[in-house]
């Protein structure tokens, strides 16, 4: 069985796209086509459905992977014998900025010990990182909140308290309307704030909007507004009096901690150490 047309097929598999596994391939779109064909007429199955620019693998495609796969990494392991490869395997992990600020440093410290792997990291919000793994920047991902994208694999790992706070000095002078000091479109943070936003009851104006939560937090400390943030973050300032928790229908509520990858890529030992590792911690 010829080993670059399996690439290929592992390719569009990931990519979802015969394009984009053509660029990771550094080989043409036509050839990645042809492979495709010639390995459908070796193993006299369809492997993927075509309709215009969309593509799907079929279930013979779905029940081929992992042997495909194995192939892949039977004949890099034949190869190393002859000619071993002394650069460490590179895990490609991205992150939300709540998990990489209070939890991550300790994950991958304990990740690396383990493993002979070398790391790089990615922090964004859901959304980017969300993208990053749809189209194969990232191999595997925490992030918070559920993703609504069914072709991603999710594994709930934990959760994550959020709560509203502000400095009492803010809440003691507010006149009427609510300051929100909210993260931008695209964070999981920005719902919680969207439910004041839209609250007939509740007089608010956004005030400030930032990209992280360490913004927000010195902005509520210093009597801006209201911010929705991680207990975690927060708890020794409510401890101290700096930040109330201020209660609105509900006085706190939990995000879901999770890892994503793509789903063609569940079964690959390194993703399966990581995922093991993070539930270990959270």
């Amino acid at each position: 069985m010829n080993i670059d047309r399996i690439n290929m097929f592992l390719a569009v598999c990931i990519h979802g796209s015969i394009s984009r596994a053509a660029e990771s391939l550094y080989i043409s779109q036509p050839a990645v086509s042809q492979g495709i064909k010639e390995l459908e007429l070796e193993l006299n199955v369809k492997l993927f459905q075509r309709t215009g620019r969309i593509i799907k693998p079929t279930q013979e495609a779905l029940q081929f992977y992992p042997y495909a796969h194995a192939l892949i990494q039977a004949n890099e392991r034949a190869s190393s014998v002859f000619k071993p490869d002394v650069s460490l395997p590179v895990l490609r992990v991205g992150c939300t900025v709540t998990i990489a600020t209070y939890m991550l440093p300790e994950i991958i410290t304990h990740f690396e010990t383990l493993h002979h792997i070398q790391l790089q990291i990615t922090v964004n919000n859901v959304a980017t990182i969300k993208e990053s793994i749809v189209n194969n920047n990232l191999d595997v991902a925490l992030i918070e909140g559920v993703p609504d994208n069914n072709t991603l694999s999710y594994s709930r790992v934990g959760t994550l308290d959020l709560v509203y706070v502000a400095s009492p000095i803010y809440l003691k002078n507010r006149k009427g309307c609510y300051h929100l000091l909210t993260r931008e479109i695209g964070s999981s943070y920005r719902k919680y704030m969207d439910r004041i936003i839209y609250d007939d009851e509740i007089e608010s104006v956004i005030s400030w909007t930032a990209n992280n939560n360490e913004t927000l937090l010195h902005a509520a400390i210093g009597g801006h507004g209201v911010a929705v943030l991680p207990r975690i973050a927060v708890n020794d300032y409510i401890r101290k009096g700096t930040l109330d928790v201020v209660v609105f229908h509900y006085a706190t509520f939990t995000e879901e901690i999770g890892i994503i990858n793509n789903s063609f890529r569940t079964h690959e030992t390194i993703i399966k150490s990581f995922i093991d590792t993070v539930r270990g911690f959270i």
